[in-house]
């Protein structure tokens, strides 16, 4: 009984007050010393889960709550010898997936690591540009629209694919080349539109006067409709550059080149292997499927249709000369954009043709500057931005042409029905220098409206 007692009363009082039996000590402990930090009560137990004590003392008060904004979204607390002393409480993430201290996943920490999602977004942004900036260029300057995969003619001794109309006879003729091409060329039908989701290309009906002689006209406008139809997008494939647009604008860029790609493929396989050329008076051009022929500049912005001889017109006319064909249009690719400036292409028919009157070196190093004034072009403010490519071509392209009779002036072109607009050259015959000036005796500078 004694013993009890004198227990009892040093637990409840301090100092040990028993009749001078006790011991001097803290207030409710067993060893009569106050708990240390982490602890609390009688018995020096560690503070419940989700509080911490960083003070000696025995009273439950003392266990404070831990700092809520400590604990991450994906964590719980956890128990640990000796209690909680000090703060952030000690916890664990949920589940192993969640990595320590931030109980993030893999991904959310490389996101956190660039500064957050906003940070990390528009770095992310910035590579995606970057990249799209390369590819762009890389595939501009390795890989040419003439390029792209179309039905490859029949080996010698191979088995005859019937799955387009071709004449079995004529099925392994060999493809002209292009300089055959080149010289039995009558006319480039340029399209019209940009190439859009919401322009797509599209021809006009009615043969131009160029053509009308190596043409049927119904047949050929039942082609256009056939043409038109194909170049035009699914409303799904607008849809998801709508919504790339606002989410990633360099992935929305690239998914329209790619869809942009897969149409002029699309319908340079209609026109080589699958339409009959029943629009053409030659015989042998439909028979050969080589009379018609499509193609566009490296951007795919600008697509143009060209015609070709069948070689049994038997027209001393045909293919007209160089100078026959003036005044001729050159219509730019791009949209004077950053990412498709202003690019007049000159290819393999195109050099061909201006070699009749120009010397090539001549006509390389007049296209090779034109476009080094095109990249300045911006399309936000072509009258501004147009001068510097009309001063150029009066002080440095015309006197060179001059001298082979030749003159170039910056025209625009037909606008469709959107009002898309379309820039180019104009390339016209002039007589003497009288042409290359005005009357008063300063440089002429003209803008015409044709239609491509």
């Amino acid at each position: 009984i004694f013993i009890y007692c004198l227990y009892t009363n040093y637990v409840l009082y301090s100092g040990g007050v028993s009749k001078g039996l006790g011991y001097s000590g803290g207030n409710g402990t067993v060893t009569g010393k106050a708990c240390p930090k982490g602890l609390y009560g009688t018995f020096c137990k560690e503070c419940p889960l989700g509080t911490y004590k960083n003070v000696t003392g025995s009273s439950k008060s003392l266990c404070f709550p831990c700092p809520p904004g400590e604990l991450p979204h994906r964590a719980i607390y956890i128990n640990v010898r000796g209690g909680a002393a000090e703060t952030p409480c000690p916890y664990r993430c949920m589940s192993d997936r969640y990595r320590m201290p931030h109980c993030y996943t893999a991904l959310e920490e490389l996101i956190y690591t660039f500064g957050g999602p906003w940070l990390f977004g528009l770095f992310l942004s910035g590579l995606l540009i970057l990249l799209a900036l390369v590819l762009s260029v890389a595939r501009m300057k390795f890989v040419g629209t003439d390029e792209l995969p179309g039905p490859a003619p029949t080996q010698q001794g191979s088995q005859i694919d019937h799955s387009f109309p071709f004449l079995e006879s004529l099925n392994e003729v060999i493809e002209t080349n292009r300089a055959e091409e080149s010289h039995g060329h009558v006319h480039r039908m340029y399209f019209m539109g940009p190439n859009t989701f919401s322009e797509p290309w599209h021809l006009p009906h009615s043969p131009p006067e160029q053509i009308t002689e190596i043409v049927y006209e119904d047949a050929f406008n039942r082609f256009v409709d056939e043409i038109n139809t194909l170049a035009a997008y699914q409303w799904w494939e607008g849809s998801i550059y709508s919504i790339l647009c606002i989410l990633a604008y360099p992935v929305a860029w690239s998914w329209q080149q790619w869809r942009r790609r897969k149409k002029l493929q699309r319908l340079r396989e209609f026109v080589r292997s699958e339409y009959d050329h029943s629009c053409l008076r030659s015989c042998r051009s439909r028979a050969l499927y080589e009379g018609l022929k499509v193609t566009a500049t490296p951007d795919l912005m600008l697509g143009y249709l060209d015609f070709f001889l069948g070689g049994d017109e038997k027209r001393p006319d045909l293919p007209p000369r160089l100078r026959q064909r003036f005044p001729m249009s050159l219509i730019f690719g791009g949209d004077g954009s950053y990412m498709t400036p202003f690019l007049l292409n000159s290819d393999s028919v195109l050099t061909s043709l201006m070699s009749q009157a120009v010397p090539s070196w001549i006509w390389h190093r007049l296209v090779a500057g034109l476009n080094a004034q095109l990249r300045l072009v911006h399309c936000g403010n072509l009258k501004v931005t147009f001068l510097p490519v009309i001063n150029w071509l009066e002080t440095h392209a015309n006197p060179s042409l001059a001298e082979n009779g030749i003159r170039v002036d910056l025209a625009w072109f037909q606008a469709t029905a959107l009002g898309y607009c379309q820039f180019g050259l104009l390339v016209y015959a002039v007589e003497g220098d009288a042409a290359l000036t005005e009357p008063d005796g300063s440089p002429r500078i003209k803008t015409e409206q044709q239609t491509p």
